[in-house]
């Protein structure tokens, strides 16, 4: 379902060329959960962005569902990402003036979607109960713990029913006990066959994956399903 082939990125930096990604080959199966990990500086950012049609490769290709992405232009790039690609970051992007179920449904003020309002509001709802906040579709993310956040954001990255979720450092800002329920949840959403890319640092997050994915100096130096 996710392709990349040969994908490169480079930039300048100090007038020195800096190869970000120096050829990456990775193939993510639909329903696979695969966590991205290595130190600072391996790429794993930057191959985030390109998965999320952040960024473009600068040679190589990036398909995603048979639909080579890498060429996109801006407008195109961003209409496929608000329709096919969900988003979990660390600090959850929660806007402080919306309530719990404004948040959630935020992504339909920007994908073209023939769904109607009724129905997408129906599956906020269903989506904010699984994540155990029936109760809490009024209140302002500044009442909620930092759990309560994540699991608001990844309400919000389910809505449009991605084909893939990307998931950078969900457990970052948590303490252990929030970021293990967060971790659960999201194991929860794999069962039911969401693809999912996690980019993590941490080596115990990274085996809530049934893959890993190691990069450094812009290459996968190793991936345990080879």
């Amino acid at each position: 379902m996710v392709t990349l082939e040969g994908v490169k990125r480079h930039y300048r930096v100090g007038g020195q060329e800096v190869h970000a990604l120096a050829g990456v080959d990775i193939a993510v199966p639909q329903g696979q959960f695969a966590a991205i990990v290595g130190p600072s500086g391996s790429g794993k950012s930057t191959l985030l962005n390109i998965l999320g049609c952040l960024d473009r490769p600068d040679g190589g290709r990036y398909c995603l569902d048979d639909t080579d992405v890498s060429t996109f232009d801006d407008e195109r790039a961003s209409d496929f990402r608000n329709r096919r690609i969900g988003f979990v970051f660390q600090s959850f992007h929660l806007l402080p003036r919306l309530s719990v179920l404004e948040n959630v449904l935020l992504p339909r003020r920007f994908a073209q979607t023939t769904q109607d309002d009724a129905e997408l509001e129906e599956r906020a709802h269903a989506l904010l109960s699984r994540m155990g906040l029936a109760e809490r579709l009024d209140h302002r993310p500044g009442q909620l713990s930092g759990g309560q956040m994540q699991r608001v954001a990844i309400a919000r990255a389910l809505l449009m029913k991605p084909a893939l979720l990307l998931a950078d450092e969900p457990t970052g800002n948590l303490d252990s006990k929030s970021a293990a329920d967060v971790l659960e949840l999201i194991d929860e959403v794999h069962g039911q066959g969401q693809t999912i890319i996690m980019v993590t640092h941490d080596s115990d997050v990274a085996m809530h994956a049934e893959r890993q994915i190691r990069l450094r100096d812009g290459r996968v130096e190793h991936d345990s399903a080879a």
